[in-house]
This record gives structure tokens, sequence and C-alpha cells, in this order.
């Protein structure tokens, strides 16, 4: 009977010690919700002017760039705010630890809220000293019945952001206060906690757009990458991947080169995924090699995020794509009305098979080079396309010194009446 009232008391212990290490930090002695406290002191009105004397204003959330950036529209004005008073770590370069983190909470805040407000020190909307965002404290009102909050402060207070009180004359005393107590409790960028939104292997976490940006640099590093995105097509011993980048609003791609007998059940179309690879040059252009998929628990593996997530394809015109820059390279494109006027097939090698197609939009001479098609096992042969006219999606690739587009699957055919 002793031995069982011993087990009993460990097990209460154990379920003790995990409840108090369960309870959250807003729990404990003499914490305070400075955010709850802080009110938005003035009644907002259609009339007030963020760009005018106002300095105040409703807003409709664009999009989320990162945990201290965001698009809004404002007084029928579409503006890039950075926001006052903090500075979260980075998320959309060379990721930083609880970078993602921040702009996750950023993005679920402002996304569910019902009400935006705008705000800037007093007058009207300021640059910052990029000239290209406008510093702006961001109110959100979570529900109908709910007070709004100040996210600047919420950020600093969740230890999701370092404070720059200087710049946010407005808070200033509440942005200290919230820091010091975010460093009395160690939380987040202030402790030693876990981030699990972050990789702590050995390779840069970066974005494909940091990798393009930056590939001289990473090629002379002989660096290894991490990095999230979105497979798209794969097409033998490649993968096409992509990523948005908010900042820019624009699609950033790269190619994987998976090497012969790769596998892995994570690899497959509109999967989101964190991929740990080597940055590398292949006739010209930048590409990711030595991916890993393991049954072993190394931080190396590719990671799955999420399935049937969106493959953004951008509609580009014939003249766009004779165009293209570096950055567009590996881009998944639409480009409708091609007009096929000539066909020629590889005879001979690995590609025999792969047909180049030539067409005019318009004015324009585009060419359109696939891989080896097959419909239903059978060989796709030049009569598929002779004398059609087709929209197409597919990658932009360059050739001989020439914009093309790549096609790697019939599906991405449509025949125009």
């Amino acid at each position: 009977m002793k031995k069982i009232r011993n087990i009993l008391l460990i097990l209460c212990s154990i379920l003790a010690l995990g409840f108090f290490a369960s309870c959250k930090k807003e729990e404990e002695p003499g914490y305070v919700d400075y955010v709850e406290q802080t009110k938005l002191n003035i009644n907002v009105t259609a009339s007030h002017k963020f760009f005018g004397e106002d300095g105040i204003a409703f807003a409709t959330l664009v999009r989320c760039v990162d945990g201290d950036t965001a698009v809004f529209i404002a007084n029928d004005t579409e503006f890039t705010a950075r926001f006052l008073g903090v500075d979260t770590p980075e998320s959309t370069g060379q990721v930083e630890k609880w970078g993602k983190t921040a702009s996750k909470f950023t993005a679920e805040k402002l996304t569910k809220a019902v009400s935006l407000v705008v705000q800037t020190n007093g007058g009207a909307a300021q640059l910052d000293t990029t000239g290209n965002r406008y510093l702006t404290y961001i109110w959100y009102k979570p529900s109908a019945d709910a007070d709004y909050r100040l996210i600047n402060l919420e950020l600093v207070q969740e230890g999701l952001s370092y404070g720059k009180s200087e710049t946010a004359p407005l808070y200033k005393e509440v942005l200290i206060a919230a820091q010091n107590q975010a460093m009395q409790q160690k939380l987040r960028i202030f402790g030693d906690d876990i981030d699990e939104n972050f990789y702590y292997g050995d390779a840069k976490q970066v974005t494909i757009k940091y990798i393009l940006e930056n590939s001289d640099t990473l090629l002379a590093e002989n660096a290894k990458v991490r990095f999230e995105a979105t497979v798209v097509r794969k097409d033998g011993l490649y993968i096409y991947v992509q990523d948005y980048d908010a900042e820019t609003d624009k699609v950033y791609s790269i190619l994987l080169y998976t090497g012969y007998n790769f596998e892995s059940k994570k690899m497959v179309v509109a999967n989101r995924v964190s991929i740990c690879g080597n940055i590398q040059e292949y006739e010209g252009n930048i590409q990711i090699s030595g991916l890993r998929d393991t049954a072993s628990k190394n931080p190396d593996n590719i990671q799955f995020i999420e399935k049937d997530y969106e493959i953004k394809t951008t509609s580009i015109t014939a003249e766009e794509l004779i165009n293209a820059t570096s950055l567009m390279e590996r881009m998944f494109v639409k480009l409708e009305n091609v007009k096929v006027t000539s066909l020629w097939t590889t005879k001979e090698g690995s590609s025999a098979g792969a047909i180049t197609i030539t067409g005019q939009v318009d004015d324009k001479t585009v060419t359109i080079r696939t891989t080896v098609l097959r419909v239903n096992y059978e060989l796709v042969t030049e009569d598929y396309f002779d004398g059609k006219t087709i929209t197409v999606m597919g990658f932009i690739e360059t050739y001989n010194g020439a914009k093309q587009i790549k096609l790697v699957s019939v599906d991405d055919v449509a025949f125009v009446e």
C-alpha cells in the first residue's frame, strides 16, 4: 500500500509540475497587461485623414509582409506601413530566430481583425529612411465588442520585437515598460526558448528571393541553404518550386536537382515544404542540389508544412517573356494565344522526343520547349500541336541567350478554338 501511495504522490507531483510549467507568463505575480491598459484615445471617423493633418484613419489590410511591415489602404490610397516603435527579427531575407513567428503573429492578428486604424506620431504620415514605407502605429479590433489593441506594443509585450521607443514618442513610456517586463520574464527573443519556426542546423535559413539576389556570394561560400517553397511541377530529376514575396508582391522560383534514387513522399505538387540543399550554378542558372529525405531525424531532411497550397501562375505577354530578367528565371507563367508556326523534334540523346515549338503572339515570335510528353503512355508528337493555337503554362528559361517557356506537362496546354 505504501508503495502505491508513493507512486501516486510522484504522479501528482509530475502533474503539478506540468501544470505550473504550462501556466502563461501573464499569470505570474506582478504581470501587467500593458496592451489591455493602452487605449485608442480618439474617436476615429471616416473623415479623418492619414495623409492629412489628422494623421489617423480607418484602414483595410492588403497583405502582411513580416512582423513589423504590412500593406494597407487608407483614404483610397495603398501604401506600405512600417510599424513605429518596434523591430522584429527578419523573416523575408536571411531568416532570424523568432522572425517567422513574429510574422505569423502579426498576420493572424491583422487578418482576423474586424477593424483597423493607422495612426502617425501626429500630423500627416511620414516616410521612413527608405522613402517607400510610411511610419505608423497599427490598431486592430479583434471583435465587434472589443477595444482596439496596439499591435506595435503587443509585439514588444509578447517578446517578439525589440522596442524602439525613441521612434514612438506617443507610447514611449509604455513601450519601455513592456520591454522591461518581457526581458524580466525572458520571453522569446529575450530568453532561450526554442522557436518552432526556426531551423537550428548549420544551413542558412533564407528565402528563394534572397538566394537569387545573393547568388554570387552564396556560390563563393559554397553555401548550404534552407528555405520554404511550394512544389509546382516535377520533371524527371528536376523539381520546380516557388515562393511568394509579400514585400515585392512577386513570385520567385528555383529549380531543384534531385539526382538519381531520390524519393520523397513530401515532394508532391502543391505541397508546401521546407527544403535544405546546396546552391550551385548549372548552365548559367542557379539551382539547388543535395536534397535528402531519409528515415532519420536529420534536421536537413525535407520538412512537410502544408498540402494543397496555392500555386501562383503569372500571366505574361510575349514581349515580357522576351525581355524577362534573371530574377524571372524558372517562374511559372501563362502565355495565351500562341499560334504554332513551326515544330522540330529532338531525334537523339536523353531528350529524344522533346519538341521545340515556334509560335506567334501578335507580332512577336516566341519559343516553347517541351520535355518528352506522353498522353496515356503514348508519346506526344508534332501532330499534337501542328496548326493549333494554344495557351500554355510553363517555366521561363534561357536557351542560347534567349528566353523561352519550358513545358513539362500536357495538362498545362489548352487549345484555343
